[in-house]
C-alpha cells in the first residue's frame, strides 16, 4: 500500500487527517490522543501484527509506526535538543463504524443465498480505528503526524511512509482550562476577575423585534430577506438582525451580555473564546448539547442557544428576550467519536449567576 488515506474517514477522525488547520479546533496539549477511523477493517488484517510461516516462507511482522515530528527539526540528535518528542503509543481498536457493500448484500439477495436477507438492517459490522497517544506536547505548535508501515521477516526490515499530516495544539491542556479560562489572572497566576461583561446593548425597530422573537422561538418565516443573506442561524442573528458589529478578541472564555437598549431588557448571553469548543466537524443535532444554558430549580426554563460554523462562538436567549440572570448556569460539553456517535468526553459547569452577583 503506498498511501493510507483512501482508507481514512476523514469526516470522524480527529484532528483533520487532511491536515487541513484552518478553523480546525486545536489539541489539547497534555494526554493528547489522535485518531484515525478508518473505512475499511482490513487495515487490521495488513497492519495488526505477525502472518505465520506459510509454505516455506518465512514469518513476517507488519504494522504501523506513528511519530509525532516537529517541523523545525524533525530529527533532534538527543532527548536534550529542540524537538526532541516524547514516546509515541499506536494501538488499534474497535469500533461500530465498519461499511457495508450494499452491491455485495444485492448479489448474495439475487442469487438467493439463505444467510441474508435484502431486507435486513441490523448487519453492524465491526470497524477499526488508530488510536495514537503521547504523555505531552508543547501548546500552540504545529505538529507533523507521519506514519510509516514497518515490515520484518526477520532478516529484512523495512518503513515506508504511508500517511502523514499537519496539526496544531491548543492553548489550552484539557477542556477543563479551556472552559475556565474566563477566569483572568495576572503573569504570577493570581487571580484578577472573571472575563463577564455587561457591555452590549443593541437598539431594535419593530421589524428587528419581530425576526429576533420569531428566530428565538424557532418559528422564523420562509422566504425572509435575511433569510437569503443570512443562511446561517448565528450569522442571521448576531448580523443580520441584532447587528452587534465587530468585538474585540476574546483572550479567553468570555460572557458578553447583550441587552436591548430601549428596555435595558437582557436579551441573551453571547459566550466566545479564541478557540472552538469542539471539533467543527460535528453537526447538528450533536453540536446543539454542548453548550447549554439551564436556570437552577425550582424555576425551569427553556433556552435556546445558536452556534457559530467554527464553534468558538455560542448565543444563549430566551424567546421572552427579558431573561433574569438570577439562577443561571452553563454547561460546557466537549465531545469525542467514538466509532458510533459523539459522546461526552468532558463536562464542565459554570455556576453564571455567581459571576454576576456581587
Amino acid at each position: 500500500m503506498q498511501s493510507l488515506k483512501p482508507y481514512i474517514d476523514l469526516s470522524k477522525s480527529y484532528p483533520n487527517a487532511d491536515g487541513n488547520v484552518l478553523n480546525a479546533k486545536p489539541l489539547f496539549y497534555m494526554a493528547p490522543k489522535l485518531q484515525l477511523f478508518y473505512i475499511q477493517p482490513q487495515i487490521y488484517t495488513m497492519y495488526g501484527g505477525q502472518f505465520d510461516a506459510y509454505n516455506g516462507n518465512p514469518a513476517v511482522t507488519s504494522s504501523i509506526e506513528v511519530s509525532i515530528l516537529d517541523p523545525l527539526n524533525p530529527l533532534p540528535a538527543s532527548p536534550a535538543d529542540s524537538g526532541y518528542m516524547p514516546p509515541v503509543s499506536h494501538t488499534f481498536a474497535t469500533n461500530q463504524l465498519g461499511h457495508v457493500n450494499p452491491d455485495v448484500l444485492g448479489n448474495m439477495a439475487v442469487q438467493g443465498a439463505p444467510c441474508t436477507n435484502a431486507g435486513h438492517t441490523g448487519i453492524a459490522p465491526m470497524g477499526i480505528q488508530s488510536n495514537v497517544t503521547v504523555a505531552q506536547l508543547q501548546p500552540r505548535k504545529l505538529y507533523e503526524a507521519l506514519f510509516n508501515a514497518a515490515y520484518n521477516d526477520g532478516t529484512t526490515a523495512s518503513q515506508t511512509e504511508i500517511h502523514s499530516y499537519n496539526f496544531q495544539t491548543s492553548r489550552y491542556p484539557d477542556f477543563t482550562a479551556q472552559v475556565n479560562s474566563y477566569q483572568l489572572v495576572d503573569s504570577d497566576g493570581t487571580f484578577l476577575k472573571n472575563a463577564v461583561f455587561d457591555d452590549i446593548a443593541v437598539t431594535l425597530d419593530a421589524t428587528q423585534t419581530a425576526q429576533l422573537s420569531a428566530l428565538l422561538n424557532g418559528a422564523y418565516p420562509s422566504g425572509d430577506p435575511l433569510e437569503q443573506e443570512y443562511a446561517d442561524l448565528f450569522d442571521r442573528l448576531l448580523d443580520g438582525i441584532l447587528r452587534i458589529g465587530p468585538l474585540d478578541p476574546p483572550m479567553g472564555t468570555e460572557f458578553n451580555i447583550v441587552r436591548d437598549a430601549q428596555t435595558n431588557g437582557v436579551i441573551g448571553i453571547l459566550v466566545r473564546n479564541p478557540e472552538p469548543f469542539n471539533d467543527p466537524k460535528v453537526l447538528a443535532p450533536d453540536i446543539n448539547t454542548t453548550i447549554v444554558l439551564r436556570r437552577l430549580p425550582p424555576h425551569p426554563e427553556v433556552f435556546i442557544t445558536f452556534y457559530s460554523k467554527d464553534r468558538s462562538r455560542a448565543f444563549a436567549g430566551s424567546a421572552q428576550m427579558n431573561m433574569d440572570l438570577h439562577g443561571l448556569e452553563f454547561i460546557f460539553k466537549y465531545l469525542e467519536y467514538n466509532g458510533a456517535s459523539y459522546v461526552p468526553a468532558s463536562i464542565v459547569t459554570v455556576n453564571f449567576s455567581a459571576l454576576v452577583t456581587p
